[in-house]
């Protein structure tokens, strides 16, 4: 990301209240590449998790004397992602391109075996978004790509 960086841009990094981390690159008030949990935040871009709300087979029971929820909310295996005013649905992997915005999915928080029903599990989404208009030929794809999956590899040392 050397060649991407600039003296006069503006690097902010966030942590969100579960410890996922994000970064944001602004050049002129403009963002040129986002990474991390998912944000909407207004903008050209935004992303978010959605979950369903599906019945719960145990409704109108009890459980210890307390009632069993009517309904359970289930985590969709995408991610919706808005690009100015279009939505797509991203599964892990994925990418969109829009002109001159492209957004890469490297993570939903979806686990194939319930974890992400699980409380505690907190594998936060990850993805990576970045502008690149003709001015910008040294943000490309694959920057935009390793952005993401920079923010999913382990970090995990033993000593």
């Amino acid at each position: 990301m050397q060649n991407v960086l600039r003296a006069s841009d503006t690097l902010r990094f966030l942590r969100n209240e579960a410890g996922a981390f994000s970064y944001r690159l602004e050049r002129n008030c403009e963002v040129i590449l986002s990474a991390g949990y998912l944000v909407d935040a207004g903008g050209s871009v935004a992303l978010w998790q959605e979950y369903d709300s599906v019945p719960n087979p145990n409704a109108g029971q009890t459980i210890a004397g307390r009632p069993v929820a009517e309904r359970i909310n289930v985590v969709r295996p995408y991610v919706s992602v808005r690009v100015n005013d279009q939505v797509f649905h991203l599964l892990p992997g994925q990418d969109v391109y829009v002109d001159p915005h492209y957004v890469f999915l490297a993570r939903s928080n979806y686990h194939n075996k319930g974890l992400h029903m699980m409380f505690g599990y907190n594998s936060p989404a990850v993805y990576a978004a970045g502008s690149m208009s003709e001015l910008r030929k040294e943000l490309t794809k694959e920057v935009i790509k390793n952005a993401a999956h920079q923010l999913t590899a382990s970090k995990t040392r033993i000593l």
